[in-house]
């Protein structure tokens, strides 16, 4: 701990209170640590007491070493925005606002980002819809280092988004507008997208995440002038018109061939839509997300075919066409899958029973039936009500064998829960589950040494002290237990 490069590498795990202790021990140390120490702060109005004020108070002489900083205006927006003048180092900035204050801008946060030009990410949320002034994103555009922005509930108008994008488009990397509002600065024809004034191309832009309310083919002129574009986010809410289908299947084959990322939720495609669109990537993808789509058969046919051997995070819950037997195909033939949520996956399929009701336990050879590298894996396993005992201990051999697993979720949707026959439910809980008892075989579980949530507040249980202390004992990251049991408290 002498040599400072040793401190640095310690100073990475350590927490707040490890930190300021750590930094109190000398001179050496504290050169070393206050710096990590007060690298990330969040100034917050709200619950203002004298500690918060003295926390406050310690931020403004340690700012020098400020890098991240979170802006909350959500109460006393002027007690936030005071003081201000003392940070000139801030690289990451998030704001939180109730609401936009003109006059709080022109005095506070105008000159906060005018003397912060090592800014690279600017993230700004609104508790309701926001309209924050003309100047804001025009200050913003003037941030020579700016890299990331990302606005949420915010209500923008097209000119100001307009000479923003080109104000930055030499140096914006991530652009994310979720859940905003683009005014119009006039009527126009949806189907022109040249009303649209963008600059020629953002070179480097490699991450955009659009949920706005904007026609759909204003935004699809948008994202054919992103050639680099890595990861794809779209959420087209109802008022953007008709899903342009064959205008964004060229632009993934010809405009942005290096999308490895792509995410359609909630889009108003069919499946031979998705299975176009999964072909026309140019690249392997390996992060996906299709949530309640009718993302089905052809489409699944498609992303094993093209995709298997890139695909590390798929997302196919809710998508009510992808059976059990689907699931199981993905989860087995995807050797770098390590998250995976789906919607429902039958006991049958995880044992790989074809025919019959698997009544003799010695016909059962369980095979490799999931990608052993899944760290996360949501999907609700059903199929085991009146099935014998032995079904249940197997399921659970198949499951240990998932031993990098992290967080298991096997609770079912809201969807599947209305699907799900009335004799199954109980107490608004499905009894058609995994049962998280010894007597059951929960002990094969014990490989799962990674383990640290399980959720499962959908499933009914009936577990005992014993099966709960079992769980405590077996899995040493253990931080979470989501659900209740009919015989114990809440675990």
């Amino acid at each position: 701990m002498e040599l400072p490069e040793i401190r640095q590498q310690v100073a990475q795990h350590l927490n707040e209170a490890q930190l300021a202790a750590a930094a109190a021990v000398c001179k050496a140390w504290n050169s070393t640590f206050t710096p990590v120490l007060y690298c990330k702060v969040n100034w917050s109005t709200s619950n203002l007491n004298a500690e918060t004020k003295k926390a406050q108070l310690a931020f403004q002489k340690h700012a020098f070493f400020l890098r991240e900083m979170t802006l909350d205006f959500l109460d006393n927006p002027k007690d936030a925005a005071a003081s201000l003048d003392a940070f000139t180092h801030i690289e990451s900035i998030n704001f939180q606002f109730k609401i936009f204050d003109d006059n709080l801008y022109r005095k506070n946060i105008s000159q906060f980002i005018h003397q912060n030009p090592g800014i690279t990410t600017v993230n700004v949320t609104f508790e309701h819809w926001g309209n924050p002034p003309t100047q804001f994103l025009r200050t913003l555009s003037s941030c020579p280092k700016l890299k990331s922005f990302r606005v949420r509930w915010g209500s923008l108008d097209q000119k100001d988004i307009e000479l923003f994008l080109q104000g930055t488009s030499d140096r914006l990397e991530k652009l994310a507008l979720e859940g905003t509002e683009i005014r119009p600065r006039y009527i126009f024809n949806p189907h022109r997208a040249e009303n649209w004034r963008l600059p020629e191309q953002l070179p480097k832009l490699e991450h955009l995440s659009l949920h706005v309310s904007f026609p759909a083919l204003q935004q699809i002129a948008l994202i054919e002038r992103c050639p680099r574009l890595k990861e794809f986010a779209w959420f087209p809410t109802t008022d953007c018109g008709t899903f342009p289908v064959s205008k964004f299947i060229n632009i993934l084959a010809t405009k942005c061939p290096l999308i490895i990322g792509l995410c359609l939720e909630c889009c108003p495609l069919l499946d031979k839509d998705f299975s176009v669109i999964v072909d026309s990537c140019q690249t392997s993808i390996s992060n996906a997300s299709f949530y309640q789509t009718k993302f089905g058969p052809l489409s699944v046919k498609s992303l094993l075919a093209r995709h298997a051997n890139s695909l590390t995070l798929l997302n196919l819950v809710d998508c009510i066409a992808v059976t059990s037997a689907m699931t199981q195909q993905l989860l087995v033939s995807c050797p770098k899958l390590t998250n995976f949520y789906s919607t429902i996956l039958n006991a049958r399929d995880i044992l790989g029973i074809t025919e019959g009701n698997g009544e003799d336990a010695e016909k059962i050879h369980p095979q490799p039936w999931a990608c052993t590298n899944i760290q996360v894996l949501e999907v609700y396993i059903g199929g085991l009500e009146d099935k014998p005992l032995h079904w249940r201990r197997l399921v659970y051999q198949q499951i240990g064998r998932l031993e990098k697993l992290e967080e298991l979720d096997v609770n079912p949707s809201d969807r599947v829960m209305r699907l799900i026959p009335r004799r199954f439910l109980s107490h608004e809980r499905v009894t058609d589950g995994l049962k998280l008892q010894l007597q059951f075989g929960l002990d094969n579980l014990g490989s799962l040494k990674r383990l640290n949530k399980l959720i499962f507040y959908k499933i009914e249980q009936k577990m005992e002290k014993k099966d709960v202390q079992w769980m405590v004992d077996s899995w040493p990251k253990l931080k979470g237990l989501h659900g209740i049991s009919i015989l114990t408290t809440k675990a």
